[in-house]
């Protein structure tokens, strides 16, 4: 299938911009007072590449239409989260207006960098994850510097003399690092160079989740669609054991810092499953996750858990569906064999989200580029069918176009 986007350099050049605001969003000084704006300009990007494709013809059209009607999923969740804001209004009276604003924006983001914007992107995947490489690289070197030298342009460490780069903070840096690793470490050539930048840009993060998480997949994906062998197996068995002695070496330079536990979680997500147990269906609304932490003690605004936090949010009944439409995704993107390392990347935000807060629909980096994996993988699945409508509406058209000839004769 291929879908031609007129001026493909104004679409080319609003989609790279998207991304790079989306990273600089998580900036330290920015995110502390503009993140909200810098979200507002992705969105606005966002929208402004959707309606490029409308205006690029018929075929796009017919991709977006067809997008909608394969997701009734993604139509279900949208019910369900207006009305979980709906009956907790009414019944708590905890819900905003600009709560109101945010779920309804939230909705938005979900058909338009998940259902929409991959159907276009989804043939440049390759030009797309260089481009993420290259950028993760460029903040995980800067992150190297100031983990050798204590400072890199007035950027410093962070917490405990953990290092996040330019950005807020060291665990969603980690993530991005095991990101950068994982989608370089599949590429030839000096992407394996950029695959060591990123893992030793992790090991300065400090990041325990972002770790755990790349250890986990490294070890769970090895046989993903690999024919079963000897040589194979062996070769397993001596990741397990340099896997062991590295997590070894971590241990004995404090990385994963046991005297500290959780980090105070497991308080959190105490109050969490008391707050869930009290009004499990549909949740407490948009943005009372802090007021209802700190109402219990906690000085957050999360519990640390984007699984708790969604359903603290919208309730039990809306994070099935959400899980599903996941599930889903996941599945169509293993289905039609898409590049191992999107699959990968998506796994691993899934088990650092336990600790931090990525959502699909999400803006910040971190959730962008896991709405955009998962809208991929989830269009990978449409693709077949657009391609069977096209054949359907080519052998019509050859039936058509005979018995004209046949009439004019």
């Amino acid at each position: 299938m291929k879908i031609i986007i007129n001026n493909k350099s104004i679409y080319s050049s609003v989609f790279y911009l998207m991304i790079i605001f989306s990273f600089i969003s998580y900036e330290y000084t920015l995110y502390t007072n503009a993140y909200q704006i810098l979200l507002l300009i992705v969105f606005s990007f966002g929208l402004l590449m959707v309606l490029l494709g409308i205006l690029s013809g018929p075929d796009i059209t017919d991709v977006y239409l067809i997008s909608l009607k394969n997701n009734l999923l993604v139509h279900l969740l949208s019910l369900l989260l207006i009305l979980s804001i709906f009956v907790s209004s009414l019944k708590l009276d905890l819900v905003t207006t600009n709560g109101v604003i945010n779920v309804i924006i939230s909705i938005l983001s979900i058909y338009v960098f998940f259902l929409l914007i991959p159907t276009m992107i989804s043939e440049n995947k390759d030009r797309l994850i260089v481009f993420i490489i290259s950028l993760i690289t460029f903040f995980s070197v800067i992150g190297i510097i100031i983990g050798l030298r204590g400072e890199f342009l007035g950027y410093t460490y962070t917490h405990y003399n953990r290092v996040s780069s330019i950005f807020f903070d060291p665990n969603y840096f980690g993530t991005l690092c095991a990101m950068g690793f994982i989608l370089s470490i599949h590429k030839k050539g000096k992407y394996k160079f950029f695959a060591v930048l990123n893992l030793v840009a992790l090991f300065y993060t400090g990041s325990r989740a972002a770790m755990i998480g790349l250890l986990i997949v490294t070890v769970l994906f090895y046989f993903y669609k690999k024919r079963v062998s000897i040589n194979s197996f062996l070769f397993f068995l001596f990741i397990c054991f340099l896997t062991y002695y590295f997590i070894g070496f971590l241990e004995e330079r404090m990385f994963f810092r046991t005297f500290q536990g959780l980090s105070s979680r497991e308080y959190l997500w105490d109050i969490s499953f008391h707050l869930i147990k009290n009004e499990p269906l549909w949740g407490y609304g948009y943005g009372t996750v802090g007021s209802l932490l700190h109402s219990h003690g906690a000085s957050n605004v999360s519990s640390h858990n984007a699984y708790l936090d969604y359903i603290m949010t919208n309730g039990i009944i809306p994070f099935v569906i959400y899980s599903l439409v996941i599930v889903k995704s996941v599945y169509m993107g293993y289905k039609t064999e898409i590049p191992q390392s999107i699959i990968k990347c998506i796994v691993l935000i899934l088990i650092n989200a336990n600790s931090i807060s990525i959502n699909l629909g999400g803006i910040g980096i971190t959730s962008l580029l896991f709405t955009l994996f998962l809208g991929i993988c989830n269009f990978s699945g449409n693709e077949s069918k657009l391609k069977q409508r096209q054949i359907s509406d080519a052998v019509k058209l050859n039936e058509v176009l005979p018995n004209e000839k046949n009439s004019i004769g």
